[in-house]
C-alpha cells in the first residue's frame, strides 16, 4: 500500500500530505482504524491493486455518523473498476457499521476522481482554497489583525441606544 501511496504524496497534491508516511506510520494508521472503521485492500495474491478506508470525519459526537473516505489504486490497475469496487464495498460496510454520511476530499483538477465520486452519489459540498495559513502570533503583530478586530467591534450595538 505504501508503494501505491508514496508516489501520490511525492508527485501530486491528491493526498493532502507533504511527505509520505513511514512504513510504521502507515501501520499505525491502519491499527488506529481497525476496530471502528473499515480498511479494505483489493489484491491478487501478493500484488496489491488498491485500497480504500474510512476515517472519522470530525471528533465531536454530533459527527459520529459521518466518515471521511478515500481510495488509492495502483497506476497499472487504474480505470479497471478497482476504485469503484473498493468504494462499493467500503460504503456498504460503513452503512452496516452505522455510518450515514461519507465525505471525500478531492484535490482539483482531478476529473477522474470527480467522475468516480459523482457516479457513486457524492455531491460537491465545499471548496478549500490553497492559501497556506500563517501563525496567530505573527498575524497579531500586523495592522491587518487590529483592523479585523475593529470590523467585528463595529457590529456591536450600544445596549442603551436604539438598534
Amino acid at each position: 500500500m505504501l508503494a501505491i501511496y508514496a508516489p501520490v504524496v511525492r508527485e501530486t497534491a491528491i493526498s493532502f500530505e507533504l511527505e509520505p508516511p513511514s512504513l510504521e506510520e502507515m501501520r499505525g494508521r491502519m491499527r488506529s482504524l481497525q476496530t471502528r472503521l473499515p480498511w479494505l485492500v483489493c489484491a491478487d495474491g501478493p500484488a496489491i491493486w488498491g485500497y480504500a478506508y474510512a476515517d472519522r470525519f470530525r471528533a465531536r459526537a454530533a459527527y459520529q455518523w459521518s466518515a471521511e473516505v478515500t481510495v488509492y489504486v495502483s497506476p497499472e490497475r487504474q480505470r479497471r473498476g478497482v476504485a469503484r469496487a473498493l468504494y462499493t464495498s467500503l460504503l456498504a460496510a460503513s452503512r452496516l457499521l452505522g455510518y450515514r454520511n461519507a465525505f471525500a476530499g478531492i484535490a482539483l483538477p482531478n476529473p477522474a476522481s470527480v467522475a468516480l465520486h459523482e457516479a457513486l452519489g457524492f455531491r460537491p459540498a465545499g471548496l478549500l482554497r490553497e492559501a497556506p495559513p500563517t501563525l496567530v502570533t505573527l498575524a497579531q503583530t500586523s495592522p491587518e489583525w487590529q483592523a479585523a478586530l475593529r470590523r467585528g467591534l463595529a457590529q456591536l450595538h450600544d445596549p442603551g441606544s436604539p438598534s
